[in-house]
């Protein structure tokens, strides 16, 4: 690249050289007010002429090589650019399609966590109800429960009043005699059983 730069440089510089030399020439004509002869003029010719073919003999082949190396280089920076953007076209293409699938795979995350919500839902307010089942059915067994025992409670009340207004009827109805004969047929019945 370096020599690439050096040639430019020299190109440019002889290509100032040239037109410097022509401007002077021109220069110096006017000067002489233009009054010479054509020998002059024929000189001159020859002189660019000379010129000319010397920087084409000495600059032909370095112009050439660097337009050819030009030509080359901008080809290259072409194709590297075309390579390039394909790449950045492949990439874009890749990520859109992976942007999509991330898409795509968020709406189905979104959906199965709201099924699952749904589902949870679903399953919390069912044991609920289940467990308010369970809490009726254990508090109507308590007050069966309770119902039993109060019941049992009175008839042992019942009964036991029953007993002492026995005992107090049987007391006023019954006399000494009639006590002594019912004593001895409970000790028959006794023995027989």
């Amino acid at each position: 690249m370096k020599s690439f730069k050096f040639q430019v440089l020299s190109f440019k510089f002889l290509l100032a050289s040239c037109i410097l030399h022509l401007a002077t020439s021109t220069v110096f004509a006017a000067a002489e007010g233009g009054h010479e002869g054509g020998s002059d003029m024929l000189w001159r010719v020859i002189n660019f002429s000379v010129l000319a073919g010397l920087l084409y003999f000495l600059l032909a082949k370095r112009v050439k090589t660097f337009l050819t190396e030009r030509r080359e280089s901008i080809k290259k920076a072409l194709v590297e650019a075309k390579t390039a953007r394909e790449e950045a076209e492949k990439k874009y293409r890749e990520y859109e399609a992976k942007v999509a699938l991330l898409d795509k795979k968020v709406s189905e995350i979104t959906g199965e966590l709201r099924a699952e919500g749904i589902a949870d839902r679903d399953r919390i307010i069912e044991e609920a109800q289940k467990a308010a089942e369970k809490i009726k059915e254990q508090t109507r067994v308590a007050i069966e429960q309770e119902i039993k025992k109060a019941k049992e409670g009175i008839r042992g009340e019942v009964v036991n009043l029953a007993i002492i207004m026995s005992e107090e009827i049987l007391r006023k109805e019954i006399k000494p005699d009639d006590q002594a004969r019912l004593i001895k047929e409970y000790m028959e019945r006794m023995r027989l059983h």
